[in-house]
């Protein structure tokens, strides 16, 4: 029984594959072999394609222009004359304005532009959300402003002292800004100051 099912089990050998009917390759341009002398070293140089001219790395030799003198007349000098004046000029002393210190304007962080750069268009959207604020407030003396933020990190304390400085900017405007996060406050630090 087991040569009976060892005969089962034994693969059929295999057949050729059919061949198809294909076409004859064509017959292709033979190459004459290149004759190489064993005692020569070089590697043969075979040029494909029509011959050019061969790049060069030498400059090309240019000629150097000629400058020509330029014609001009001579300055003249000019004598003072005694003819009234059409236009006059004085000058005057400005009075000195001392720059800022840089101890007051290194204490300030880069997210103030109103305080680095009033002109700025960024501050120009910080005075229209004020004015935007006030117009929904009304006219009223002691306004009180309570901002809050959805998540930390969200740039509240940047947005509150941007917006204080654009309203202390203004005349007869007094501003008082409170940090009420007991957790972790932040607006001393942004201004350079001890809590």
């Amino acid at each position: 029984m087991a040569r009976i099912l060892d005969v089962g089990t034994r693969p059929e050998p295999a057949r050729p594959p059919e061949r198809a009917n294909l076409p004859a390759p064509a017959v292709r341009e033979t190459i004459p072999a290149i004759e190489i002398d064993e005692e020569d070293s070089s590697i043969p140089f075979i040029e494909v394609g029509a011959p050019a001219n061969k790049p060069s790395a030498r400059p090309e030799a240019r000629p150097v222009p000629t400058i020509l003198p330029l014609n001009r007349p001579e300055p003249k000098a000019v004598e003072p004359s005694n003819l009234p004046a059409l236009f006059r000029v004085s000058f005057r002393a400005l009075p000195y304005v001392p720059p800022p210190t840089k101890a007051v304007s290194q204490r300030f962080p880069k997210e103030l532009v109103s305080w680095h750069h009033p002109e700025h268009e960024i501050s120009g959207q910080y005075r229209s959300i004020l004015h935007e604020i006030e117009e929904q407030l009304g006219v009223q003396p002691g306004k009180v402003l309570l901002f809050t933020a959805a998540a930390a990190g969200a740039g509240t304390t940047s947005v509150l002292l941007n917006l204080a400085l654009t309203c202390a900017r203004r005349e007869h405007e007094r501003v008082a800004v409170l940090d009420a996060n007991f957790s972790a406050p932040a607006l001393a630090a942004r201004l350079g100051v001890s809590p």
